[in-house]
């Protein structure tokens, strides 16, 4: 892969590491942060820091990952693919949760919104690693 093919998906790929390493360390340090912003009680059960110490560990895992593509894009085309799964998946999540008004409408689309966006830019980015050289 040519350097100027390999700058797009290079770029997204370690946007998309910062993107999830830091949602993933303010899922475990701040999980109150994520509550507020989607309209929700802030109350903190311990219960509720063990859903967000796994989710935090699950995205900071996606980001090492995310990480790891971004050196050689090209090698690693089944990492961003599982990075378009989750996103594919964090968007069924949501939506499902809007529709049963668990999650308010306005953060609830906002949220859908930036998942498309990365799905739509992730999904760009491994269609650039399938191109010859």
């Amino acid at each position: 892969m040519t350097d100027e093919k390999r700058s797009f998906p290079h770029a997204v790929l370690i946007a998309f590491a910062a993107y999830l390493f830091i949602c993933g360390i303010s899922a475990i340090l701040f999980p109150a942060s994520w509550l507020w912003s989607a309209g929700l009680s802030t109350t903190i059960t311990q219960e509720l820091r063990l859903v967000f110490s796994v989710l935090g560990s699950y995205l900071v895992a996606l980001a090492v990952g995310s990480w790891i593509a971004s050196r050689h894009p090209s090698e690693h085309q089944g990492i961003i693919l599982v990075l378009l799964a989750s996103q594919v998946l964090d968007f069924l999540s949501t939506l499902k949760a809007v529709f049963d008004s668990a999650l308010p409408r306005v953060p609830g689309t906002a949220f859908l919104v930036v998942t498309v966006i990365w799905s739509t830019v992730l999904c760009i980015a491994w269609r650039e690693t399938q191109t010859p050289e």
